[in-house]
């Protein structure tokens, strides 16, 4: 018996990295495992490396910015016990040269998205079950070119805390990870050249001498999904980088 048997599990934006680790490790652990992620294609090869896992598992097409079919979709799969929000993409740019559409977007699609979400999804989650955020090191540690990160990720650790005790009545906690350099699909989109620099700056700095991969994070998240005595902790998961000089 794993330590999800019996638990059924929603990630959104399971399509790549992080989302898709921590499915890949539910399934191990004995959860039904619903996915979704915005690309019918993505997603779709998504479910076939995870069917390898076994287990039960189902997918759909869904953009988080569209909150009337996450709430009909979050419906659809209720009851559940744990709700993971990866988090998305955001527009990285330098202070001065922002453009309000592109900042208001990245803070609809990592913010407002999985708040309402969570929203939505109060009344679904049983008793003992969990949500887990997604935010970043941004707001500890600046980032060059990326105010409009640390706004958002600031804002998802200070309403983590706040759910932990506006929820704690219906018996569900919440908790949220601040990942640090992780190399997923979206890193590999930088100029190798780029990639290589940022990666090995980074790698110099930390205790553990490397970036971070989605399998570090999806462990994070097995660990506050399963571990019914944490809530409204924002879990570091950087290598270390906090004791960086």
């Amino acid at each position: 018996m794993g330590a999800l048997a019996g638990k059924k599990v929603i990630v959104i934006g399971a399509s790549a990295g992080i989302g898709l680790a921590t499915a890949a490790h539910a399934l191990r652990a004995g959860a039904e495992v619903a996915i979704s992620a915005r690309g019918m294609e993505r997603l779709q090869r998504a479910a076939e490396t995870l069917a390898k896992e076994g287990g039960s598992l189902s997918y759909e097409a869904l953009d988080m910015r569209d909150r009337a079919a996450v709430a009909a979709y979050l419906k659809w799969q209720a009851p559940f016990d744990h709700l993971i929000l990866p988090g998305a993409t955001v527009y990285r740019t330098p202070f001065a040269d922002m453009e309000e559409d592109k900042a208001k977007g990245s803070v609809h699609a990592k913010f407002w998205g999985p708040f309402w979400t969570a929203y939505d999804a109060r009344d679904h989650i049983r008793r003992g079950g969990s949500m887990v955020f997604y935010s970043g090191l941004a707001n500890r540690r600046p980032v060059p070119g990326y105010v409009i990160g640390a706004v958002i990720d600031g804002a998802l650790d200070a309403a983590t805390r706040s759910l932990a005790h506006e929820l704690a009545p219906r018996g569900i906690r919440v908790n949220c990870i601040s990942p640090g350099i992780i190399e997923t699909a979206y890193v590999e989109r930088i100029p190798p050249e780029v990639k290589e620099q940022l990666f090995g700056a980074y790698a110099s700095k930390v205790p553990v001498k490397r970036v971070g991969q989605a399998d570090d994070c999806a462990q994070a998240g097995m660990y506050l999904m399963t571990n019914g005595y944490v809530t409204g902790e924002v879990i570091a998961v950087d290598g270390g980088i906090e004791s960086a000089p």
